[in-house]
Order: structure tokens, then C-alpha cells, then sequence
């Protein structure tokens, strides 16, 4: 069982601590800088009637025509493959990852991503968390159904035999915080310039993944019941 050197303040009728025995990470935009410009990839699927408030891979998932639905993946294939040649690890990880190892706080990924990206993430870390291991679980779309669903936070946790309260979901995006927070977990939003409108959909914020460690050591995180 994890050590409860990380935590979150529950405010509600009575403040108290929760511990965090699980984090719960995206990928793309999180655990890797954000490269992938969407509005190309709308602007790619327009002719497909893909509206720039649509959820992308739910239209290509309901699309009735095969050969739509095929030309649909060629074309986000493509758009990822472009986003793999820019690829960086976010500042910060192999340290967050090797702090969290130590304290036997269990990790895990859930992506939208396919298994090309996971495996391009996992190459760029450092030698001994290559093989993954340190991941529990990694879920790729190819886990139905996907973010914003809570169902792959909720998967885990259960095979985890964690409760979601004692879980915190990070991620960078609407997507992420809605799936966390139906799941019932903490939710923190990774901050970039594309994505401040987000905030108020997270129970906390941060500019930096070693913050994220800092937060859950020093009682900053709070969730209102």
C-alpha cells in the first residue's frame, strides 16, 4: 500500500485529508508537449461534415460508410504521424515518475492516442521505465469507451482495488477532467496557453508536472465535496 505523503484536502461540511494512492495520466499534451494543432485536423475533415466543437474519433466511430470511416483513420493517422516527428517529453517526467515509484504510488496512462504514440513516449524515457512496467495499465482508444467516458478510469481503480476518491486524474484537456470527475476522482489540469478555458472544469491547476508532486505533498490540492 502506498505511503500518505500525497494527499488532497477535501473541503466540505468537515475539512480532511484524502490520501492519493494512484495517479491516473493523458499522454499527448501532458506527459509529452503539445504539438498537435487540431484545428488542422478539423480543418482536414471538414468535407466530412466534422463540426470544431465535434469529438474527432466519435465522429469517425459513428461514421455508417466504410469507406468514410476508413479515409477518416488514414487521414488522423497521418495528422499523429506528423505530431510523432515533433515529439518531446514534458520537462519533469522521469523525475515525477521516479518520486512517485518510490513512494509505491500506482501509475497509469488512458489516451486517446493509439499504440504508435505509447510507444514512441516510452522509448524517449529514462532506460529503466522503458519496458513500461512502472505503467500498471496503459489504455489506448483502442479501450471502448473512451475519454470523456469515465468507464477507463473506472477500470482501473477497480482493478486497482483503489477507490477513485483516492485517485487524481491529469491531463490537459476538457476531455480528461470530465472523465475524471465522473469517475469521482481529484482532476488536474496541466496548464498551456491553449487550454486556460479549461480550468474551471478541474478541481486544481499547474504549470509544471514537478508542481504536481509539490501540491500533493503540501495540502494545495483541494476538492470541494
Amino acid at each position: 500500500m502506498a505511503c500518505n505523503r500525497f494527499a488532497y484536502v477535501l473541503n466540505g461540511s468537515l475539512r480532511k485529508m484524502v490520501p492519493i494512492f494512484g495517479v491516473i495520466f493523458d499522454l499527448d499534451g501532458t506527459l509529452t508537449v503539445p504539438v498537435l494543432n487540431f484545428a488542422v485536423l478539423r480543418e482536414r475533415l471538414k468535407r466530412f461534415n466534422v463540426s470544431h466543437t465535434d469529438d474527432i474519433l466519435a465522429s469517425v466511430e459513428k461514421r455508417e460508410s466504410a469507406a468514410e470511416k476508413q479515409e477518416m483513420l488514414r487521414i488522423l493517422e497521418e495528422f499523429e504521424a506528423e505530431g510523432r516527428e515533433k515529439f518531446a517529453l514534458q520537462p519533469g517526467v522521469d523525475e515525477m515518475l521516479e518520486i512517485f515509484h518510490e513512494n509505491r504510488i500506482k501509475l497509469a496512462i488512458v489516451t486517446r492516442n493509439d499504440h504508435k504514440a505509447v510507444e514512441l513516449f516510452l522509448k524517449h524515457l529514462k532506460p529503466r521505465f522503458q519496458d513500461g512496467k512502472i505503467f500498471s495499465h496503459i489504455l489506448t482508444r483502442d479501450f471502448k469507451p473512451i475519454k470523456p467516458d469515465p468507464a477507463p478510469v473506472l477500470h482501473i481503480c477497480n482493478q486497482w482495488k483503489i477507490e477513485c476518491c483516492n485517485t487524481v486524474v491529469v491531463g490537459d484537456h476538457r476531455q480528461d477532467m470530465e472523465c475524471g470527475k465522473a469517475a469521482g476522482t481529484v482532476t488536474v489540469l496541466l496548464n498551456n496557453p491553449a487550454n486556460t478555458k479549461f480550468k474551471e472544469n478541474a478541481d486544481h491547476n499547474v504549470d509544471t508536472l514537478m508542481e504536481l508532486v509539490n501540491d500533493l505533498q503540501s495540502e494545495r490540492i483541494v476538492k470541494t465535496s
